[in-house]
């Protein structure tokens, strides 16, 4: 098997991509929704020529009409025709004329192969030849073949086939039972299974979203078991589940951002290659099946507020939590410069912490960006933000916005109590301390400089100055700099602020601020200064 493989870039300039496709090949093809993949396969069955190729569509039909197998080896050959012509059609992409046909086929090939090799191990006894007839007989039939993969992946069920040549399926030790009675995720499992375990060497298999019929745990060691047990082959598989490719190491990934039509016909691709054995770890790796040219690492999980709101003041970006600063940092510097990935811009986005200017510039030229304010939390309770669902609320309400504003001001700073602003100005000056101690720390010069005696590191707290900062602030009824200056996140004050907004409780106000910058571009530009530099590297107006 060897088959150029031509994908035509969008637009009319540019050479295609080409890709070799030959036994033992395994390519994962990843986008979302409309993007273009299935079109993309359609176009690959289009160039396969004489090639066998099996095409495996999402829409495919998963029940059995009954356990026997009704085709005749003649109907079975003129099926196969006929459905090879269909599948090169532009929509076969959504429509299947040969759906039921289909499930007979692979119960026929599955019958087929199982009777071909009884009847081989006769022959050979027959002729006198033992030997060789143990040796067959000691392999595994399709059958057992089939069964080891669905043991393999994770499924409980057996086949078996009765003197009447139906297939027959059974949990454990219980009773035989026709296999139209079995689940839609068995089912569906024993006609992919079937299909590829009974082709002939040298198939191509395109396989369209295995994941719509199969829950992950069933479809990742089923395709892996596949690929190994039919590496005489060739497969092509598009899905939205980036597990797939990820478990697979040795396959090449196809990352489709968008297509173009020209009429019914998919005629060009935007894609990037992922080679096979790239050196990114996995879950980095992970993070970029799916996603567009430019990603930006995050702190946190899809659970914490950094998340949506991040996502929804860049909707242009692919946004990635990543837990920690410091995984945020690993992921940007294990992808900047790797090869095969020059397509890529990976970007970091991490709270500032107290970070020195320099630090922050340092920071910058690794693509790491601070943000403006303390915390994301500083982001929500912002005068802009208190300001832009105040005006919302006061027009759903018949309010005076300018007075809502005021209450919700209020509210916040009377929340913070002498005790409050004590532990606020201790907070910050916990940071500027340990920044300090690490700034002090010696290197193994230092030490050997010292003979071995003790280093004393000296520290002085900005506890009084900010003490004194956060007070006048409170005095002042300054919200902007508190909310800017401070970790807000453990005070009374998001609270406070929520309710004097007359929302239920400090989540809802903070799900009506991810709503309105999603849908808002104005709000959205507004929220983006506080990011700091990070909105003019990607408007592209800071200085290299």
């Amino acid at each position: 098997m060897e088959l150029n493989w031509q994908i035509q870039k969008l637009g009319t300039a540019g050479e295609p991509v080409h890709i070799g496709l030959k036994q033992g090949t395994v390519i994962f093809i990843v986008g979302a929704n409309g993007s273009g993949k299935s079109a993309l396969m359609t176009q690959l069955s289009k160039q396969t020529g004489q090639l066998s190729t099996v095409r495996i569509a999402a829409h495919r039909q998963s029940w059995f009409s009954s356990s026997s197998v009704d085709l005749t080896p003649k109907a079975r050959k003129e099926l196969q025709t006929n459905i090879a012509s269909r599948d090169t059609r532009d929509d076969s992409r959504w429509k299947d004329d040969y759906a039921a046909p289909r499930a007979q086929v692979a119960l026929f090939d599955l019958a087929n192969a199982q009777n071909t090799v009884s009847r081989t191990i006769h022959e050979l006894l027959k002729s006198g030849k033992d030997p060789e007839a143990k040796t067959m007989a000691l392999r595994p039939s399709p059958l057992e073949a089939l069964n080891e993969i669905l043991s393999i992946s994770t499924l409980t069920v057996r086949l078996s086939i009765n003197d009447n040549g139906d297939i027959l399926a059974q949990h454990g030790d219980g009773p035989t039972f026709s296999i139209s009675l079995l689940s839609d995720g068995e089912r569906n499992a024993l006609m992919l299974a079937a299909q590829v375990l009974t082709a002939a060497p040298d198939t191509l298999f395109l396989i369209d979203e295995p994941e719509r019929h199969l829950h992950r745990a069933i479809t990742e060691p089923m395709l892996s078991a596949l690929f190994e047990k039919r590496d005489d082959c060739a497969f092509v598989i598009a899905t939205h589940e980036p597990e797939l490719p990820s478990c697979n190491p040795d396959a090449l990934v196809i990352l489709v951002r968008q297509c173009s039509w020209a009429g019914h016909s998919a005629n060009g691709w935007d894609v990037d290659i992922l080679e096979p054995g790239l050196d990114v770890p996995d879950d980095i790796k992970r993070a970029l099946l799916g996603s567009r040219r430019r990603i930006l690492f995050i702190e946190g999980d899809t659970q914490s507020l950094d998340y949506p709101l991040i996502s929804a003041l860049f909707p242009e970006l692919s946004v990635r939590p990543m837990g920690s600063c410091g995984e945020v940092m690993r992921s940007v510097s294990g992808l900047v410069g790797t090869d095969g990935l020059h397509w890529l811009e990976p970007i970091g986005l991490i709270d500032r912490d107290d970070r020195t200017e320099d630090e922050i510039v340092e920071l910058e030229k690794s693509r790491i960006f601070a943000l403006e304010v303390s915390a994301i939390e500083s982001i929500f309770y912002s005068i802009e933000a208190v300001n832009a669902l105040a005006s919302q609320q006061a027009i759903l309400g018949g309010l005076d916005t300018d007075e809502l504003i005021g209450k919700a001001i209020e509210a916040g700073i009377s929340s913070l109590d002498a005790e409050a602003c004590e532990i606020l100005a201790a907070r910050r000056s916990a940071k500027s301390a340990r920044n300090e101690v690490l700034g002090q720390l010696p290197d193994w010069s230092d030490i050997r400089k010292s003979g071995g005696e003790d280093i004393e590191l000296h520290v002085q707290t900005k506890y009084k100055a900010e003490l004194e900062t956060v007070s006048d602030a409170v005095k002042a009824r300054d919200l902007a700099t508190i909310t800017a200056r401070y970790a807000i996140k453990k005070t009374g004050l998001p609270s406070a602020v929520a309710s004097a907004l007359r929302f239920t409780n400090r989540h809802h106000y903070e799900e009506a601020i991810v709503s309105l910058a999603k849908r808002n571009a104005g709000f959205r530009t507004a929220l983006r200064t506080k990011l700091g530099r990070l909105t003019e590297h990607l408007d592209g107006n800071l200085a290299s």
